[in-house]
């Protein structure tokens, strides 16, 4: 997430960690944690827990109050900004030089992926985190994004029917309707089901979708999209490249694990 400029399906201006942290804790549509109105309420819950007394403020030292809204975000985004995929069978492929870390299968899928002739799927998730543009110090991209520059794009897999109609909910322009950010490919393999509406459940029906040229008409659909043959074994070649970006060693990192069962802490709860 620390690399990617847009960070929700259909928000163009939503660029940042902490803000986009607030969204689950304060949002009323959807509700998801429930928490507006009752800020100082969790704020008080974690001022009560033994572990955040002891980490709140050495991670912000010099502060009069360290339990504070937007250092709650800061922590959140903080952490979410340690947690990179870089350790796949693809990677130790293509970066490591392991000729031997990914299968003949995938090595035939990666040509058809960054095939402009064939799948092209480059075109939408694109750079080393398969997600389109990239932020870095200096980049200079900003929150707002379109087609060209790696951003948001209809992919005819809806009818896009309100309030799910993409970044129009927040530009009012007709011409956005149906577009949703390209997410990154990273560990697809295990993120079923697909689509920003969940509307694909496996990699199998992605492919049939994009080889389709998308299976549903609309005047805003990318101009990208457009039906290829793709036979049954091309097929397996591109999910087998895809299944090729799972980074085990993330998955399985003790670190990002849950750490309440594993330490000794007074609960918040009362």
């Amino acid at each position: 997430m620390a690399y990617i400029p847009r960070l929700t399906w259909a928000n163009p201006a939503l660029a940042s960690l902490e803000e986009q942290a607030l969204i689950p804790m304060l949002g009323e549509d959807p509700i998801e944690l429930g928490l507006k109105d009752h800020e100082q309420q969790m704020l008080a819950a974690l001022r009560r827990d033994r572990l955040y007394q002891e980490l709140f403020p050495q991670a912000f030292p010099g502060e009069s109050d360290a339990f504070t809204l937007s250092n709650v975000t800061k922590a959140i985004a903080a952490f979410e900004r340690t947690i990179i995929s870089m350790r796949s069978p693809y990677d130790r492929y293509r970066w490591g030089g392991d000729s031997s870390a990914i299968s003949d299968a995938a090595k035939r899928g990666e040509l058809l992926f960054f095939s402009s002739e064939r799948a092209g799927c480059f075109q939408c998730h694109a750079g080393w985190n398969f997600s389109g543009g990239i932020r870095f110090e200096g980049s200079g991209i900003s929150g707002r994004g379109d087609e060209s520059r790696g951003g948001f794009f209809n992919t005819g897999v809806a009818v896009y029917a309100s309030p799910n109609r993409g970044i129009y909910e927040h530009t009012q322009r007709t011409e956005d309707i149906g577009k949703f950010r390209a997410p990154s490919l990273r560990n697809v393999a295990v993120t079923a089901p697909y689509m920003h509406d969940g509307s694909l459940a496996t990699l199998d029906e992605v492919m049939e979708h994009y080889a389709a040229g998308g299976k549903l008409g609309h005047p805003n659909k990318s101009r990208i999209l457009r039906p290829f043959r793709m036979t049954d074994a091309d097929k397996h070649d591109l999910i087998d490249f895809l299944k090729s970006l799972t980074d085990e060693d993330l998955l399985h990192e003790p670190r990002w694990s849950n750490p309440w069962p594993v330490v000794n802490r007074q609960s918040a709860v009362k």
